[in-house]
């Protein structure tokens, strides 16, 4: 079973994913992956978004290049085009390696990115614009305007915006922690029984 994960910035997708972790589900995490295609991909993103980019240490400033991607859609596609395709042949690979098994994806752009096609069941994670808000404020110090950049950067993320033939389910995340964890198991074990 392949269950994807999925939702706006700071809905609690990696939460998500922890729990069905604790429930003996292998995990991806796709934005983990896109910090090594990041690395890999450097010279050409530095050819592209600019020298200053260059942390000192062999890597990318991420913070800068996520304030210059996230102010220009063209940009941000272009990185897209970049990253996403050694991302995709990483997420093949972990799934190739665990087949028969049970795992959790999890993937903002689950569906722009094509990886909702290779999921069982998709696990839309929902929450309210302040939750989230607070959430990314105190996690990544994200201001007001940043998040409605954000928040317009993921208009199209939304399942509704594409056609797969996949099984979706939501789960509202309204920041009760113990009622978020009744509902991931439930759906999991609603996953496993699907198999």
């Amino acid at each position: 079973m392949v269950l994807g994960i999925t939702g706006k910035y700071c809905a609690g997708k990696s939460a998500v994913t922890e729990l069905l972790a604790g429930c003996g589900w292998h995990t991806i995490d796709v934005d983990s992956l896109g910090h090594v295609a990041l690395q890999q991909k450097r010279e050409e993103v530095l050819q592209r978004f600019g020298r200053e980019l260059d942390d000192g240490a062999g890597g990318i400033d991420r913070k800068r290049l996520g304030a210059i991607v996230f102010r220009n859609r063209t940009a941000l596609r272009y990185l897209e085009s970049i990253l996403h395709p050694a991302m995709v042949a990483m997420v093949d690979e972990e799934l190739a390696g665990r087949a028969g098994g049970n795992v959790a994806v999890n993937a903002a752009l689950l569906y722009p990115m094509g990886l909702a096609e290779r999921c069982d069941r998709v696990m839309w994670v929902k929450a309210g614009f302040w939750s989230r808000f607070r959430r990314a404020w105190r996690r990544d110090g994200i201001g007001l305007v940043e998040m409605i950049r954000r928040e317009r950067a993921q208009k199209r993320i939304s399942p509704q915006f594409y056609r797969a033939n996949v099984d979706i389910v939501t789960v509202e995340n309204r920041g009760d922690p113990a009622a978020l964890e009744r509902s991931v198991k439930q759906i999991a074990a609603q996953s496993e029984a699907k198999q």
